[in-house]
């Protein structure tokens, strides 16, 4: 279930010195200006609760006690009665609940089903207060373009846990709400400059926040999310060449984010680890209760930041009469740093010296090993953890670290040519290139890039129109990766030992005709 409120007010206002002051100098270093104004509030709920169909005898779950034991659950099976007849297999319906199951057992009980909500992965409602100054100024009788914008934000996460509600589901726990606030402070700035009639300088700068919409919790104390957060700037210029008939826009950009969420089953690799390693120590008498709560940790996600930068430059317009061009190129880089960075801490600062400190002889061992060699979790030591969990976080650095699918080239060219006048006229042709550069697809154990393949695509367009019966008929035919007979591909992404997990499909050849009529 989502629900969301929103409550919005605006205001606007111009204010023209032009207009309004009695020297036409003043008036024109003045400028025109406008303003706008916005204040909204706003309130996102969602509850997701996941049912599944488990088992009843004589009215109880095996496990009343676990809602989410296997024990309760029923698992249907369909069969294939007829191999010679595809439709003959029979999926569950999705969108309604299968006719309960109704048996009676050999002892005599009664065996029924029921659908129990066993999880509540996301339950948490948000409420944003926003308020928002915009401005647009125009400078030296508009040769000179200003903009700036400011915001504010006030965003409180309210949170809640589950519980089992006694009887084999799981609702919300009243008593578990957690409330996280976060203020946020953005601002946009940006100016352009008209140096000629032909010529123009622009920067922008500008900030931002982003909501999260996970409920994602942080080790090792499981608090909230935090927003992300990101920052960009852009400049360059732009010019008009052969009085107007081309024109040339070259831009510089940086961006950066920073507190990009990843779950990483955090729940899995570290905080359950974690949990064996202080049962097994409580176990064994080497650690009092209340020392082995405050070796305990929650959390479900991690975070990384990112940075990205790198260039782009366009032309566009005509060559002569009937010569059109649109040519660009593109180079981007990115890179993804600072990677669990809470959970590197934890480790460093709490869980290895906690660790470590168990290196020592065990009196409960004959032979006087270490603590960390027999006291075991199950099939494991406790060293046999620690390798684990450090072994796991060197690959989660390194997933997470891979800038995969990145195409650090990107390029592309179209011409075309209109006939005039004469017998051809209203005949327009067209070709063009794309190229894209090859993909970032993994890196290697001393961390440079590995690649996949580029790709080169030639495209040709006609276009005829012409008036039939006194309408309008346009004719067109589009061919796309002309000299592509069949399918090609590359990797994207590429995960240990070479197995590919991704790839990218380079369509063949396509030719395409259409017919337009002008009513």
């Amino acid at each position: 279930m989502e629900d969301n409120e929103s409550v919005r007010a605006t205001v606007s206002y111009e204010l023209d010195f032009q207009a309004k002051v009695d020297s036409d100098r003043l008036g024109w270093i003045l400028g025109k200006h406008r303003f706008a104004g916005l204040y909204e509030e706003s309130q996102y709920t969602i509850e997701e609760a996941i049912g599944r169909e488990q088992i009843l005898i004589d009215g109880e779950l095996p496990r009343p006690d676990l809602p989410n034991d296997d024990r309760n659950r029923l698992f249907r099976r369909h069969y294939v009665t007829d191999p010679g007849n595809p439709l003959d297999y029979i999926n569950g319906e999705l969108t309604a609940f299968p006719v309960p199951v109704e048996r009676t057992l050999e002892d005599g009980s009664i065996m029924t089903s029921d659908w129990f909500t066993y999880q509540r992965r996301w339950d948490y409602t948000r409420d944003i207060e926003s308020k928002m100054l915009a401005m647009q100024s125009f400078w030296l009788g508009g040769r000179l373009a200003t903009t700036f914008g400011k915001r504010w934000d006030d965003l409180e996460f309210a949170f809640y846990d589950e519980m089992n509600d006694g009887a084999g589901g799981v609702v919300r726990d009243p008593d578990s709400l957690r409330i996280t606030p976060y203020e946020g402070n953005t601002r946009l700035m940006g100016a352009v400059f008209h140096v000629t009639d032909a010529f123009s300088i622009f920067y922008n700068e500008s900030d931002s926040i982003g909501v999260p919409e996970l409920p994602i919790r942080y080790v090792p104390d499981g608090r909230f999310n935090d927003v992300t957060t990101g920052e960009g700037k852009d400049f360059g210029i732009k010019a008009s060449l052969f009085d107007g008939s081309l024109h040339l826009l070259a831009t510089r950009f940086e961006a950066s984010q920073n507190n990009e969420t990843e779950i990483g089953s955090v729940s899995n690799w570290v905080v359950a680890r974690q949990d064996r390693i202080v049962n097994a120590l409580l176990l064994d008498d080497f650690l009092t209760e209340a020392e082995a709560e405050a070796n305990r940790v929650e959390g479900t996600g991690f975070t990384s930041d990112s940075a990205t930068d790198g260039y782009e430059i366009s032309l566009v317009g005509q060559l002569g009469r009937s010569w059109n061009i649109r040519l660009n190129y593109s180079w981007t880089d990115r890179e993804v740093v600072n990677v669990a960075p809470r959970i590197q801490a934890w480790a460093a600062d709490s869980a290895r010296p906690f660790w470590n400190s168990f290196d020592r002889p065990n009196p409960n061992d004959p032979d006087g090993g270490s603590i960390l060699d027999t006291v075991f979790t199950g099939g494991n030591s406790i060293r046999d953890e620690m390798e684990n969990f450090e072994a796991e976080l060197s690959q989660r650095v390194s997933e997470s670290e891979r800038v995969v699918g990145l195409r650090r080239h990107k390029a592309s060219v179209f011409v075309s040519y209109t006939f005039k006048e004469g017998r051809l006229e209203g005949l327009h042709l067209g070709a063009g290139a794309r190229y894209i550069g090859k993909p970032v697809v993994t890196q290697d154990l001393d961390g440079v890039d590995v690649y996949g393949e580029d790709n080169l695509s030639v495209d040709f367009l006609a276009r005829y129109k012409m008036r039939i019966w006194d309408q309008r008929f346009t004719f067109q035919v589009n061919v796309r990766n002309a000299f592509r007979d069949h399918a090609e591909w590359s990797p994207i992404n590429i995960i240990y030992d070479d197995n590919i997990e991704s790839i990218v499909v380079f369509p063949p050849r396509e030719v395409v005709f259409s017919i337009r009529m002008d009513f």
